[in-house]
């Protein structure tokens, strides 16, 4: 049976405001009040009517980083366990509706997750790969081409029709780790949705689609 492990987990919120509506000075004293470990300096005093905003690593708690991004007008939460990152996320939205009376559901123009790390088999994972698609016309094509034969070495899965700059979209990548590739596959997954619902679905279910898919590869 296959096992995950994931080496990063990022879940964020991308908001619509043109001006971010989240400042520094009143955030960071916030997320220390609430039990943070701030990472980042506070900025100097300004007036009143200035707007001081801060992006980066902001803040840590219970193994997970808060971060933040002016800008692009993201925040958001980055870790290594699915139940502690999705934890401090709902905190860290609950926080934000609180004290600074943003409705995040109004707010947000699209959530989007990102995780990575690997998944050990038994199979020979770099063989497994390559054999999923070696009937594959193109493969057929390319060892033609080449004078060799050729097998697929990354495996990528994403929406029918649709773009990577899209809000709406997936990529579910797998390869054989260049650390160990007999034995684990490494695996990028990407997906993002302004429908904050189907992402916190997917979410909730990426170990065993991941497994599933695996599963798929190897029964060939």
């Amino acid at each position: 049976m296959a096992r995950i492990e994931f080496s990063h987990i990022r879940l964020v919120d991308f908001l619509k405001s043109l001006h971010f509506p989240i400042t520094a000075f009143r955030l960071l004293d916030t997320l220390r009040r609430k039990g943070y470990k701030v990472l980042v300096p506070y900025p100097p005093p300004v007036p009143r009517t200035h707007r001081v905003y801060v992006s980066g690593r902001i803040a840590e708690k219970n193994g997970c980083i808060i971060v933040i991004d002016s800008d692009k007008r993201f925040m958001g939460v980055e870790g290594t366990n699915l139940r502690t990152v999705k934890a401090i996320y709902e905190e860290l939205s609950s926080l934000v509706t609180e004290e600074f009376g943003i409705n995040m559901s109004d707010e947000r123009d699209y959530l989007e997750f990102v995780c990575e790390g690997i998944i050990r088999t038994r199979k020979i994972a770099f063989k497994e790969i390559g054999r999923a698609f070696m009937d594959a016309k193109i493969v057929k094509k390319v060892s033609e081409i080449l004078g060799e034969e050729v097998m697929t070495h990354t495996i990528s899965f994403v929406p029918l029709d649709r773009m990577s700059s899209d809000k709406e979209w997936f990529e579910i990548r797998l390869l054989p780790h260049i650390g160990l590739p007999t034995r684990e596959y490494e695996f990028t997954v990407v997906y993002r949705s302004p429908d904050c619902q189907k992402v916190r679905k997917f979410y909730e279910d990426v170990e065993s689609k991941l497994l599933m898919i695996v599963e798929a590869i190897e029964a060939g």
